[in-house]
Protein backbone atom coordinates (compact mmCIF):
# COMPACT_ATOMS: atom_id res chain seq x y z
CA UNK A 1 0.00 0.00 0.00
CA UNK A 2 1.42 3.77 -0.66
CA UNK A 3 3.07 5.69 2.00
CA UNK A 4 0.85 8.70 3.11
CA UNK A 5 1.13 11.37 0.58
CA UNK A 6 2.48 8.77 -2.39
CA UNK A 7 0.55 8.42 -5.70
CA UNK A 8 -1.08 5.04 -6.17
CA UNK A 9 0.49 3.41 -8.98
CA UNK A 10 -2.21 0.56 -9.39
CA UNK A 11 -5.43 4.08 -9.14
CA UNK A 12 -3.61 5.87 -11.66
CA UNK A 13 -3.52 3.09 -14.08
CA UNK A 14 -7.13 2.22 -13.21
CA UNK A 15 -8.43 5.71 -13.57
CA UNK A 16 -7.03 5.75 -17.21
CA UNK A 17 -8.98 2.68 -18.17
CA UNK A 18 -12.64 4.42 -16.34
CA UNK A 19 -11.90 7.13 -18.11
CA UNK A 20 -11.94 4.83 -21.63
CA UNK A 21 -15.20 3.16 -20.77
CA UNK A 22 -16.93 5.93 -19.71
CA UNK A 23 -15.90 7.75 -23.19
CA UNK A 24 -17.23 4.69 -24.84
CA UNK A 25 -20.30 4.48 -23.12
CA UNK A 26 -21.36 7.63 -23.59
CA UNK A 27 -20.73 7.44 -27.28
CA UNK A 28 -22.86 4.31 -27.58
CA UNK A 29 -25.53 5.49 -25.31
CA UNK A 30 -28.11 8.21 -25.20
CA UNK A 31 -27.91 8.44 -21.19
CA UNK A 32 -23.92 8.26 -19.95
CA UNK A 33 -23.62 6.35 -16.09
CA UNK A 34 -20.44 7.43 -15.35
CA UNK A 35 -18.25 4.78 -13.69
CA UNK A 36 -16.06 6.18 -10.65
CA UNK A 37 -13.14 4.36 -8.41
CA UNK A 38 -12.59 4.87 -4.57
CA UNK A 39 -9.18 3.22 -3.37
CA UNK A 40 -10.34 2.21 0.50
CA UNK A 41 -7.71 2.17 3.19
CA UNK A 42 -7.53 -2.07 3.38
CA UNK A 43 -5.48 -4.56 1.83
CA UNK A 44 -5.81 -8.23 1.28
CA UNK A 45 -4.48 -10.39 3.97
CA UNK A 46 -3.37 -12.73 1.39
CA UNK A 47 0.30 -11.42 0.17
CA UNK A 48 0.42 -10.45 -3.43
CA UNK A 49 -3.18 -10.52 -3.40
CA UNK A 50 -3.68 -6.17 -4.09
CA UNK A 51 -5.46 -3.40 -2.52
CA UNK A 52 -9.12 -3.24 -1.67
CA UNK A 53 -10.92 -0.59 -4.14
CA UNK A 54 -14.66 -0.03 -5.10
CA UNK A 55 -15.93 0.96 -8.36
CA UNK A 56 -19.61 2.33 -8.65
CA UNK A 57 -21.68 3.39 -11.17
CA UNK A 58 -23.70 6.50 -10.63
CA UNK A 59 -27.45 6.49 -10.79
CA UNK A 60 -30.12 8.75 -12.51
CA UNK A 61 -32.12 8.28 -9.00
CA UNK A 62 -29.43 9.33 -6.68
CA UNK A 63 -27.23 7.27 -4.82
CA UNK A 64 -30.04 6.28 -2.12
CA UNK A 65 -29.93 2.42 -0.83
CA UNK A 66 -33.66 1.99 -1.66
CA UNK A 67 -32.96 2.11 -5.26
CA UNK A 68 -29.92 -0.34 -4.91
CA UNK A 69 -32.09 -2.88 -7.08
CA UNK A 70 -32.36 -0.21 -9.50
CA UNK A 71 -30.60 -0.87 -12.99
CA UNK A 72 -28.62 1.70 -13.62
CA UNK A 73 -27.18 1.70 -10.44
CA UNK A 74 -23.80 -0.51 -9.84
CA UNK A 75 -21.73 -0.92 -6.59
CA UNK A 76 -18.67 -3.73 -5.29
CA UNK A 77 -15.47 -3.76 -3.80
CA UNK A 78 -12.56 -5.68 -5.43
CA UNK A 79 -8.90 -6.09 -5.23
CA UNK A 80 -6.28 -4.71 -7.65
CA UNK A 81 -3.23 -4.81 -8.55
CA UNK A 82 -0.07 -3.94 -11.41
CA UNK A 83 1.01 -6.82 -12.94
CA UNK A 84 3.88 -4.96 -15.43
CA UNK A 85 1.54 -2.67 -17.19
CA UNK A 86 -1.74 -4.42 -16.83
CA UNK A 87 -3.96 -3.67 -14.01
CA UNK A 88 -5.39 -6.68 -12.94
CA UNK A 89 -8.68 -7.25 -11.19
CA UNK A 90 -9.07 -10.27 -8.79
CA UNK A 91 -12.43 -12.14 -9.85
CA UNK A 92 -13.36 -15.31 -7.97
CA UNK A 93 -10.30 -17.29 -8.33
CA UNK A 94 -8.42 -15.70 -11.01
CA UNK A 95 -7.30 -12.77 -12.28
CA UNK A 96 -8.74 -10.66 -14.82
CA UNK A 97 -7.46 -7.47 -17.02
CA UNK A 98 -9.83 -4.34 -15.43
CA UNK A 99 -10.85 -3.82 -18.86
CA UNK A 100 -11.97 -7.35 -19.52
CA UNK A 101 -13.77 -7.16 -15.97
CA UNK A 102 -15.63 -3.60 -16.95
CA UNK A 103 -17.45 -5.37 -19.95
CA UNK A 104 -19.26 -7.78 -18.05
CA UNK A 105 -20.52 -5.98 -14.89
CA UNK A 106 -21.45 -8.04 -12.40
CA UNK A 107 -25.19 -8.71 -11.70
CA UNK A 108 -26.79 -5.66 -9.38
CA UNK A 109 -27.05 -6.61 -6.07
CA UNK A 110 -27.98 -5.09 -3.00
CA UNK A 111 -25.30 -4.90 -0.54
CA UNK A 112 -26.97 -4.41 2.91
CA UNK A 113 -24.42 -6.44 4.45
CA UNK A 114 -22.09 -7.14 1.47
CA UNK A 115 -18.55 -6.07 0.32
CA UNK A 116 -18.58 -2.79 0.76
CA UNK A 117 -21.79 -2.28 3.74
CA UNK A 118 -20.12 -0.68 6.71
CA UNK A 119 -20.01 -3.88 8.88
CA UNK A 120 -18.10 -5.20 5.99
CA UNK A 121 -15.51 -2.74 6.17
CA UNK A 122 -16.04 -2.47 9.97
CA UNK A 123 -15.03 -6.47 9.93
CA UNK A 124 -12.59 -6.39 7.61
CA UNK A 125 -10.52 -3.30 9.30
CA UNK A 126 -11.14 -6.16 12.60
CA UNK A 127 -9.06 -9.00 10.75
CA UNK A 128 -6.36 -6.78 9.54
CA UNK A 129 -5.22 -4.29 11.78
CA UNK A 130 -2.90 -6.78 13.66
CA UNK A 131 -5.03 -5.71 17.12
CA UNK A 132 -7.05 -7.51 19.27
CA UNK A 133 -9.20 -6.72 22.34
CA UNK A 134 -8.04 -8.68 25.37
CA UNK A 135 -11.69 -9.10 27.15
CA UNK A 136 -10.83 -12.41 29.06
CA UNK A 137 -8.05 -10.03 30.37
CA UNK A 138 -10.49 -8.29 32.20
CA UNK A 139 -11.27 -8.61 36.07
CA UNK A 140 -14.87 -10.21 35.86
CA UNK A 141 -16.49 -6.84 37.31
CA UNK A 142 -15.16 -5.16 34.20
CA UNK A 143 -16.34 -8.05 32.12
CA UNK A 144 -19.90 -7.77 33.49
CA UNK A 145 -20.26 -4.32 33.07
CA UNK A 146 -19.59 -4.78 29.49
CA UNK A 147 -22.07 -7.28 29.15
CA UNK A 148 -24.65 -5.64 30.77
CA UNK A 149 -24.40 -2.69 28.32
CA UNK A 150 -24.55 -4.92 25.57
CA UNK A 151 -27.32 -6.48 26.53
CA UNK A 152 -29.54 -3.45 26.16
CA UNK A 153 -32.73 -4.53 23.80
CA UNK A 154 -33.43 -6.80 21.01
CA UNK A 155 -36.21 -7.92 18.87
CA UNK A 156 -36.34 -11.29 18.43
CA UNK A 157 -37.01 -12.22 14.84
CA UNK A 158 -36.69 -14.37 11.64
CA UNK A 159 -35.52 -14.16 7.90
CA UNK A 160 -35.99 -17.45 5.54
CA UNK A 161 -34.64 -16.79 2.44
CA UNK A 162 -33.79 -13.69 3.20
CA UNK A 163 -37.13 -12.53 3.56
CA UNK A 164 -37.87 -11.20 6.89
CA UNK A 165 -41.51 -11.55 7.59
CA UNK A 166 -42.19 -9.31 10.42
CA UNK A 167 -41.34 -6.52 7.67
CA UNK A 168 -39.76 -3.13 8.87
CA UNK A 169 -38.73 -4.73 11.99
CA UNK A 170 -39.00 -2.35 14.88
CA UNK A 171 -41.50 -0.13 13.29
CA UNK A 172 -44.73 -1.05 14.17
CA UNK A 173 -46.93 0.77 15.49
CA UNK A 174 -44.40 3.94 16.32
CA UNK A 175 -44.71 7.18 14.87
CA UNK A 176 -40.98 8.25 12.92
CA UNK A 177 -40.28 10.25 15.94
CA UNK A 178 -39.92 7.13 18.23
CA UNK A 179 -37.99 5.13 15.52
CA UNK A 180 -36.32 7.76 12.84
CA UNK A 181 -32.76 8.98 13.07
CA UNK A 182 -33.44 10.17 16.64
CA UNK A 183 -36.02 7.96 17.79
CA UNK A 184 -37.11 8.41 21.10
CA UNK A 185 -38.18 4.39 21.79
CA UNK A 186 -35.39 3.00 19.21
CA UNK A 187 -33.45 3.99 16.21
CA UNK A 188 -34.01 2.06 12.95
CA UNK A 189 -32.28 2.42 9.65
CA UNK A 190 -34.26 3.14 7.03
CA UNK A 191 -32.70 0.91 4.93
CA UNK A 192 -32.39 -2.80 4.36
CA UNK A 193 -36.54 -2.74 5.65
CA UNK A 194 -35.95 -1.68 8.78
CA UNK A 195 -33.32 -4.42 9.71
CA UNK A 196 -30.63 -2.58 11.13
CA UNK A 197 -31.76 -1.43 14.29
CA UNK A 198 -29.29 1.40 16.14
CA UNK A 199 -28.48 0.15 20.12
CA UNK A 200 -29.73 -2.49 19.59
CA UNK A 201 -27.50 -5.23 21.84
CA UNK A 202 -24.79 -7.39 20.13
CA UNK A 203 -26.53 -10.23 21.16
CA UNK A 204 -25.06 -13.16 18.73
CA UNK A 205 -21.70 -11.97 17.73
CA UNK A 206 -21.30 -12.78 21.79
CA UNK A 207 -22.78 -15.76 21.91
CA UNK A 208 -20.70 -16.95 19.19
CA UNK A 209 -17.35 -15.88 20.68
CA UNK A 210 -15.95 -19.10 22.14
CA UNK A 211 -17.66 -20.82 25.07
CA UNK A 212 -16.46 -18.78 27.80
CA UNK A 213 -17.77 -15.59 26.96
CA UNK A 214 -20.92 -16.96 25.52
CA UNK A 215 -21.51 -18.51 29.42
CA UNK A 216 -20.88 -15.47 30.98
CA UNK A 217 -22.65 -13.25 28.72
CA UNK A 218 -26.09 -15.79 28.58
CA UNK A 219 -25.83 -15.32 32.89
CA UNK A 220 -26.25 -11.65 32.40
CA UNK A 221 -28.64 -11.72 29.18
CA UNK A 222 -31.66 -12.59 30.84
CA UNK A 223 -31.60 -10.49 33.75
CA UNK A 224 -30.98 -7.31 32.19
CA UNK A 225 -32.33 -7.65 28.25
CA UNK A 226 -35.51 -5.73 27.21
CA UNK A 227 -36.95 -8.52 24.73
CA UNK A 228 -39.11 -6.68 22.37
CA UNK A 229 -42.18 -8.25 20.47
CA UNK A 230 -44.48 -6.88 17.50
CA UNK A 231 -46.43 -10.06 17.05
CA UNK A 232 -47.72 -13.12 18.64
CA UNK A 233 -45.93 -15.16 16.31
CA UNK A 234 -42.25 -14.05 17.13
CA UNK A 235 -43.26 -14.56 20.55
CA UNK A 236 -44.22 -17.76 20.63
CA UNK A 237 -41.05 -18.54 18.62
CA UNK A 238 -38.91 -16.83 21.70
CA UNK A 239 -40.84 -19.25 24.34
CA UNK A 240 -40.39 -22.43 22.18
CA UNK A 241 -36.48 -21.88 23.81
CA UNK A 242 -38.22 -22.49 27.35
CA UNK A 243 -36.72 -19.46 28.93
CA UNK A 244 -38.99 -19.44 31.34
CA UNK A 245 -36.80 -20.98 33.93
CA UNK A 246 -35.13 -18.12 34.29
CA UNK A 247 -36.66 -14.61 35.23
CA UNK A 248 -36.75 -12.05 32.56
CA UNK A 249 -36.07 -8.60 33.24
CA UNK A 250 -38.31 -7.10 30.62
CA UNK A 251 -40.35 -7.91 27.56
CA UNK A 252 -42.32 -5.03 25.58
CA UNK A 253 -45.08 -5.72 23.33
CA UNK A 254 -44.62 -3.07 20.50
CA UNK A 255 -47.48 -3.66 18.32
CA UNK A 256 -50.25 -1.78 16.18
CA UNK A 257 -53.91 -1.95 17.20
CA UNK A 258 -54.42 -4.68 14.43
CA UNK A 259 -52.21 -6.84 16.65
CA UNK A 260 -53.26 -6.14 20.20
CA UNK A 261 -56.63 -7.00 18.99
CA UNK A 262 -55.58 -10.28 18.01
CA UNK A 263 -53.16 -10.88 20.87
CA UNK A 264 -55.68 -10.51 23.79
CA UNK A 265 -58.60 -11.60 21.92
CA UNK A 266 -60.75 -8.59 21.61
CA UNK A 267 -64.40 -8.45 21.03
CA UNK A 268 -65.35 -6.32 17.62
CA UNK A 269 -68.00 -8.03 15.87
CA UNK A 270 -71.40 -8.85 17.34
CA UNK A 271 -71.22 -12.26 16.64
CA UNK A 272 -68.75 -14.29 18.56
CA UNK A 273 -65.25 -13.92 19.02
CA UNK A 274 -63.26 -14.90 16.52
CA UNK A 275 -60.01 -15.42 17.74
CA UNK A 276 -59.88 -18.48 19.51
CA UNK A 277 -57.71 -19.37 22.49
CA UNK A 278 -56.08 -15.30 22.74
CA UNK A 279 -52.16 -15.72 22.29
CA UNK A 280 -51.76 -13.79 25.54
CA UNK A 281 -52.17 -17.15 27.41
CA UNK A 282 -48.81 -17.54 26.76
CA UNK A 283 -47.95 -14.58 29.13
CA UNK A 284 -49.06 -16.60 32.23
CA UNK A 285 -46.79 -18.17 34.06
CA UNK A 286 -43.80 -16.68 32.04
CA UNK A 287 -41.22 -15.07 35.01
CA UNK A 288 -41.15 -11.85 34.26
CA UNK A 289 -40.02 -8.40 36.47
CA UNK A 290 -41.35 -6.05 33.94
CA UNK A 291 -43.82 -5.82 30.80
CA UNK A 292 -44.18 -2.67 29.12
CA UNK A 293 -47.50 -2.29 26.90
CA UNK A 294 -46.51 0.22 24.38
CA UNK A 295 -49.86 0.81 22.15
CA UNK A 296 -49.81 1.28 18.30
CA UNK A 297 -50.68 4.72 17.37
CA UNK A 298 -53.91 5.40 15.63
CA UNK A 299 -52.50 5.47 11.35
CA UNK A 300 -54.00 6.04 7.72
CA UNK A 301 -55.98 3.79 6.46
CA UNK A 302 -55.16 4.27 2.85
CA UNK A 303 -54.25 1.55 0.71
CA UNK A 304 -54.77 -1.94 0.99
CA UNK A 305 -54.84 -2.95 4.79
CA UNK A 306 -55.61 -6.11 6.30
CA UNK A 307 -57.51 -3.89 9.61
CA UNK A 308 -59.51 -1.24 7.15
CA UNK A 309 -62.54 -2.48 9.13
CA UNK A 310 -60.99 -1.06 12.21
CA UNK A 311 -61.11 2.52 10.31
CA UNK A 312 -64.85 3.10 11.68
CA UNK A 313 -63.74 1.98 15.40
CA UNK A 314 -62.93 5.24 18.19
CA UNK A 315 -59.48 4.29 18.64
CA UNK A 316 -59.92 5.31 22.52
CA UNK A 317 -62.52 2.39 22.20
CA UNK A 318 -60.47 0.27 20.84
CA UNK A 319 -57.56 1.01 23.40
CA UNK A 320 -60.23 0.87 26.44
CA UNK A 321 -60.75 -2.47 25.20
CA UNK A 322 -57.15 -3.78 24.88
CA UNK A 323 -56.71 -2.67 28.16
CA UNK A 324 -59.39 -4.47 29.50
CA UNK A 325 -58.66 -7.35 27.99
CA UNK A 326 -55.13 -7.53 29.11
CA UNK A 327 -55.74 -7.07 32.54
CA UNK A 328 -56.37 -10.73 33.18
CA UNK A 329 -53.30 -11.70 31.03
CA UNK A 330 -50.95 -9.25 33.08
CA UNK A 331 -51.88 -8.23 36.59
CA UNK A 332 -49.51 -11.10 38.10
CA UNK A 333 -46.77 -9.19 36.41
CA UNK A 334 -44.42 -7.41 39.13
CA UNK A 335 -44.28 -4.26 36.79
CA UNK A 336 -46.47 -3.48 34.19
CA UNK A 337 -46.06 0.38 31.96
CA UNK A 338 -47.87 1.68 29.37
CA UNK A 339 -46.87 3.98 26.50
CA UNK A 340 -47.85 4.92 23.00
CA UNK A 341 -51.17 6.34 22.08
CA UNK A 342 -53.32 6.52 25.47
CA UNK A 343 -54.30 9.43 27.43
CA UNK A 344 -52.66 9.71 30.89
CA UNK A 345 -56.13 9.41 32.32
CA UNK A 346 -56.85 5.89 31.04
CA UNK A 347 -53.34 5.04 31.69
CA UNK A 348 -53.93 6.20 35.57
CA UNK A 349 -57.12 4.15 35.82
CA UNK A 350 -55.70 0.90 34.27
CA UNK A 351 -52.33 1.07 36.34
CA UNK A 352 -54.71 1.77 39.47
CA UNK A 353 -56.82 -1.52 38.54
CA UNK A 354 -54.00 -3.74 38.69
CA UNK A 355 -52.36 -2.19 41.90
CA UNK A 356 -55.76 -3.23 43.75
CA UNK A 357 -55.81 -6.55 41.98
CA UNK A 358 -52.16 -7.05 43.82
CA UNK A 359 -52.94 -5.45 47.21
CA UNK A 360 -56.12 -7.64 47.10
CA UNK A 361 -58.76 -4.85 47.61
CA UNK A 362 -62.02 -4.33 45.54
CA UNK A 363 -61.34 -1.73 43.02
CA UNK A 364 -63.11 1.00 42.17
CA UNK A 365 -62.13 1.25 38.65
CA UNK A 366 -64.36 0.06 35.84
CA UNK A 367 -64.87 -0.77 32.10
CA UNK A 368 -66.42 2.71 32.25
CA UNK A 369 -63.13 4.18 33.65
CA UNK A 370 -60.82 2.39 30.87
CA UNK A 371 -62.79 1.90 27.82
CA UNK A 372 -65.28 5.43 28.66
CA UNK A 373 -68.57 5.94 29.53
CA UNK A 374 -71.14 5.67 27.37
CA UNK A 375 -75.15 6.72 28.24
CA UNK A 376 -76.41 4.84 25.24
CA UNK A 377 -75.13 1.63 26.01
CA UNK A 378 -76.33 1.96 29.70
CA UNK A 379 -79.87 3.06 28.19
CA UNK A 380 -80.29 0.10 26.39
CA UNK A 381 -78.96 -2.42 29.25
CA UNK A 382 -75.64 -2.87 27.69
CA UNK A 383 -72.00 -2.53 28.13
CA UNK A 384 -69.01 -2.57 26.48
CA UNK A 385 -68.60 -6.20 26.82
CA UNK A 386 -72.39 -6.90 25.78
CA UNK A 387 -73.66 -5.20 22.66
CA UNK A 388 -76.61 -5.44 21.07
CA UNK A 389 -74.93 -3.69 17.87
CA UNK A 390 -71.36 -4.17 16.36
CA UNK A 391 -70.53 -0.68 15.71
CA UNK A 392 -67.94 1.06 17.73
CA UNK A 393 -67.69 4.53 16.60
CA UNK A 394 -67.04 7.98 18.22
CA UNK A 395 -70.50 8.90 19.15
CA UNK A 396 -70.52 5.89 21.39
CA UNK A 397 -68.53 8.06 24.04
CA UNK A 398 -70.24 10.69 26.15
CA UNK A 399 -67.57 12.93 25.80
CA UNK A 400 -67.54 14.93 21.87
CA UNK A 401 -64.57 13.75 20.06
CA UNK A 402 -64.43 12.29 16.56
CA UNK A 403 -61.05 10.14 16.00
CA UNK A 404 -61.83 10.11 12.13
CA UNK A 405 -61.85 14.36 12.09
CA UNK A 406 -58.59 13.96 13.63
CA UNK A 407 -57.20 11.57 11.39
CA UNK A 408 -54.17 9.35 12.15
CA UNK A 409 -51.00 10.43 14.64
CA UNK A 410 -48.09 12.07 13.38
CA UNK A 411 -45.49 13.43 14.78
CA UNK A 412 -46.44 16.99 15.63
CA UNK A 413 -49.49 15.71 17.59
CA UNK A 414 -50.61 12.25 18.68
CA UNK A 415 -54.81 11.87 19.41
CA UNK A 416 -54.36 10.63 23.08
CA UNK A 417 -52.11 13.69 24.06
CA UNK A 418 -55.68 15.81 24.20
CA UNK A 419 -57.72 13.14 25.27
CA UNK A 420 -59.20 12.48 21.80
CA UNK A 421 -61.06 15.47 21.72
CA UNK A 422 -62.43 16.88 18.47
CA UNK A 423 -59.99 19.85 17.26
CA UNK A 424 -63.35 22.36 17.37
CA UNK A 425 -62.86 21.28 21.17
CA UNK A 426 -59.04 22.18 21.46
CA UNK A 427 -59.38 25.71 19.26
CA UNK A 428 -61.91 26.63 21.60
CA UNK A 429 -60.06 25.66 24.91
CA UNK A 430 -57.29 28.29 23.68
CA UNK A 431 -57.48 31.59 25.66
CA UNK A 432 -58.59 35.00 23.82
CA UNK A 433 -55.02 36.32 24.94
CA UNK A 434 -53.25 33.45 23.28
CA UNK A 435 -55.00 33.34 20.21
CA UNK A 436 -54.26 37.16 20.19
Amino acid sequence: MPGKGQEDPVMRAAQKILSINNAKNKILCHVSLPLSLEALPYTSVEPGHGRYYRISRASLLGNYPEYSNYDGMWDTVVRMRLTGKTVEVRDGDTWLPLSSYLSHLPAVKEYWEGPGSAPWCQSLEWSTNGQAFPLLSLPGEIRNMIYDYCASFCYPYEFEHGFNYMAAAGTDGLLYREYGRSGTHLRAELYGRGRVLNGAGPVLSLLLTNKQISAEFSSRLYRNMDFRFQGAWPLRRFLECKPDFRTLAKVTLQMTTWNFVKFFGVWIHQSARPWGEPDAQSLKGLRLKELELRLGHRESFEGYRLDTWLEPCCHRVLTGLILWAAKDFVRDVPVVSLEGCVSNKVKEQFLQLLTDHKEEVPSAVTQWDVIGKSAKLVDRGENWLVRTESGLGCELLDHEHSCSDMGPCTDGFCLSESDFKRKPALIGAVSPIDAA
